[in-house]
């Protein structure tokens, strides 16, 4: 299916083969950073649910 593109673009089927790869590895390294700069400037807060054995705990130590 990529070789007419490739014919017309002029470029051959394993020019084409390391062109798609790399796109590949870019979006996937782009991807993996821009999740990590995300979760680094918007950090999820922890929920102060608790464990069932912390509340026992606590009520213990009172």
């Amino acid at each position: 299916m990529a070789a007419p593109y490739c014919v017309e673009a002029g470029v051959g089927l394993w020019e084409a083969l390391v062109m798609n790869i790399a796109f590949a590895l870019f979006y996937l390294v782009y991807t993996f950073v821009l999740n990590w700069l995300y979760d680094v400037i918007f950090p999820i807060e922890e929920k102060a649910t608790g464990d069932v054995s912390e509340a026992g705990e606590r009520e213990a130590a009172r």
